[in-house]
């Protein structure tokens, strides 16, 4: 009996080990500290004019929502 649950048992293995090694070797290429150039937001090939957590108006959020439930 448990001879007939070998490949699921085998197929298991395979489902987990499969993730946790490419997440392994994943961390082992990335570089460690990424440059600042590349934390940097990037917008259209041009320096951010401002910060990306500006104040919306109400009646956007009312278009939004309209939208939302129009589309759907």
């Amino acid at each position: 009996m448990p001879r007939e649950y070998l490949p699921i048992f085998i197929f298991l293995l395979i489902a987990i080990l499969f993730p946790v090694i490419t997440i392994i070797v994943a961390k082992l290429i990335r570089p460690s500290a990424p440059s600042v150039a590349k934390l940097e937001a990037y917008e259209c090939g041009i320096k951010a004019a401002s910060d990306s957590r500006g104040r919306y108006t109400v009646r956007f959020y009312i278009v939004a929502i309209l939208f939302v439930i129009f589309d759907v």
